[in-house]
């Protein structure tokens, strides 16, 4: 590189205006963070990914299709523990970014064809796209529930489950979503992370373990006519 042309750029920049030098200083680091935050910010994610499977006693997340995960048996129940990065895009109507997804299969076939999102009601937003809203006697806790697909059957939502879900929002870290599909109850957790680790991890799979007893006590009621 001819050396003479680097300093004449040096000395022009600074006889720019320092309006000028702040902008174009500006937009080199926004280039630089487009070119490499990505990668800083997944590299962190994951250090504290897999410090919380060692904190739970799990040494090597294993990685495939860029999906790192590891298995923990908790509450006498199997469960899956994921971190993924999640774009929007399609129909997707789930939480997006750096996710952190805790999921156990639900036994019995009732819940394998149907679909079920469920999200506490916060701001504005969420109770635009909610769904049926709903909550528990005795909670303060009030949340969002929508459906797809084959019912499990009618009224499968009663006043028990719906204390067992309360209880669980209650109890969980704040930003996640429930989710019931293909047989699977899963609770994904987005970005910042904050506030978790192993033991609040492991609270949380408990009683989604509670909550995945009362879904399976739930549908095996009468179907729907």
């Amino acid at each position: 590189m001819d050396t003479s042309l680097v300093r004449e750029a040096v000395a022009e920049f600074g006889r720019m205006p320092l309006w000028v030098q702040a902008a174009l200083g500006l937009f080199a680091c926004g280039v630089l963070w487009m070119l490499f935050g990505g990668a800083v910010t997944g590299r962190r994610y994951r250090r504290q990914f897999d410090g919380f499977a060692r904190e739970l006693g799990v040494q090597a997340p294993a990685v495939r299709d860029e999906i790192a995960s590891f298995a923990i048996e908790i509450a006498g129940r199997p469960f899956e523990v994921e971190h993924y990065y999640r774009m929007r895009s399609g129909s997707y109507r789930g939480p997006t970014g750096y996710l952190l997804v805790a999921q156990t299969t639900l036994r019995g076939s009732r819940w394998e064809m149907h679909q079920v999102d469920i999200v506490r009601l916060g701001s504005l937003w969420s109770r635009l796209g909610a769904g049926r809203a709903t909550g528990a006697d005795g909670s303060n806790v009030r949340f969002g529930v929508k459906e797809d697909g084959v019912p499990v059957r009618e009224g499968w939502l009663d006043e028990e489950t719906r204390e067992t879900v309360a209880r669980f929002l209650e109890a969980a870290p704040p930003l996640g979503t429930l989710w019931i599909k293909e047989g699977r109850l899963s609770y994904l957790m987005s970005d910042p992370w904050k506030g978790l680790d192993g033991a609040v991890l492991r609270t949380t799979m408990e009683s989604l373990a509670e909550l995945a007893g009362a879904l399976e006590r739930t549908a095996r009621g009468p179907l729907r006519a």
